[in-house]
């Protein structure tokens, strides 16, 4: 079952906190980060939108989050537990809550670290 979720992160000095894959998902939150600070955000989420923005592999994070001033806020909608053949169709859902313990990495994932990788 996939839970989707919203949050809202100020930009600092070293982005939002979330180092993610080419393909968009979290790799790690950095310590004393808006995202450590928020909480909700666990390695294996995958961002689907910033700022209402939808976001791929063509048009990653990074391309949004690129010319947002610091202290700028952005609304990034996430996905846990995602099927990757149907989260196109994955409504985002205003406010929703992830629940449950954090999700193991998919192999596919484990195999994103030789990729790119965007910090943000």
């Amino acid at each position: 079952l996939s839970t989707v979720f919203t949050v809202t992160l100020a930009k600092g000095v070293a982005g939002f906190g979330m180092d993610l894959t080419s393909d968009n998902v979290v790799r790690a939150i950095l310590p004393a980060s808006e995202a450590a600070d928020c909480g909700l955000i666990q390695p294996g989420d995958r961002v689907m939108h910033i700022n209402g923005n939808a976001v791929s592999v063509d048009k990653p994070v990074k391309s949004f989050a690129i010319d947002l001033p610091n202290g700028a806020a952005a609304t990034f909608s996430l996905v846990r537990n995602a099927d990757r053949n149907s989260m196109v169709d994955i409504p985002v859902v205003e406010g929703a809550v992830p629940v449950g313990l954090p999700v193991p990495v998919p192999v596919e994932l484990a195999k994103a670290t030789t990729r790119a990788s965007q910090s943000l």
